[in-house]
């Protein structure tokens, strides 16, 4: 179990039992008890649990919030979507329903805080050119995300220096990342057993492929 799943596994099982110590808990992850406590005080640190006269607790039972900025909440919901549990039959229904339970809290079902972040993100660190194609790049940013844990094959459109139509790469989504201002998708074509990695600025279309 990797730390990932088992800081999941020990919030889910805090929410049904309530409360529990250490020693609990480390029959639960099948790990050290070291680890665990770990793990807990991870948790502690994002307050998310607790220690109470029982044991260990989960916050939110407590307090009936989230103890966090309706920012904190929108990266929260980015990382829940693009975490690979969420191809695992155990978490697939836990993770979207941490998804709405924040999404509700924090009333973010009618706007788009991803977006809103990307801007906000490119306007501190990117170049004044990154900062022009702020809502193009945050349009095919979140296109790409959204098609991520999907496991089909997208259809990318790139510019190319010195050529009036752009390319298109058909292929996987694999990774989305950030570094010195500039946001990049990485892509993986199974059938050429080749990677790619393209800057997001030079992108003009991020679309399902569709066979013909």
């Amino acid at each position: 179990m990797t730390k990932t799943e088992r800081l999941f596994h020990i919030v889910n099982y805090l929410r049904v039992k309530k409360s529990a110590s250490i020693e609990e808990l480390t029959d639960e992850c099948g790990v050290s008890s070291r680890t665990v406590y770990r793990d807990v005080l991870n948790l502690e640190d994002m307050s998310i649990v607790g220690k109470g006269k029982k044991g260990w607790e989960l916050n939110v039972s407590r307090s009936g919030g989230y103890n966090m900025t309706a920012d904190e909440a929108a990266i929260i919901l980015f990382s829940l979507g693009t975490t690979p549990l969420v191809d695992l039959p155990y978490f697939k229904a836990k993770v979207k329903n941490i998804g709405l339970r924040i999404q509700k809290a924090f009333s973010l079902g009618d706007r788009d805080p991803f977006s809103d972040n990307v801007a906000r993100l490119e306007n501190k660190t990117g170049t004044p050119a990154a900062r022009k194609s702020i809502p193009a790049s945050a349009k095919h940013i979140e296109a790409y995300w959204k098609f991520m844990n999907g496991n089909r094959r997208v259809k990318v459109s790139v510019k190319r220096p010195g050529k009036r139509n752009a390319d298109s790469i058909i292929a996987f989504p694999e990774g989305l990342g950030h570094s010195g201002g500039k946001w990049w998708f990485e892509l993986y074509d199974r059938d050429a057993d080749k990677k790619h990695r393209i800057d997001v600025a030079k992108v003009t279309a991020v679309v399902p492929f569709r066979r013909k």
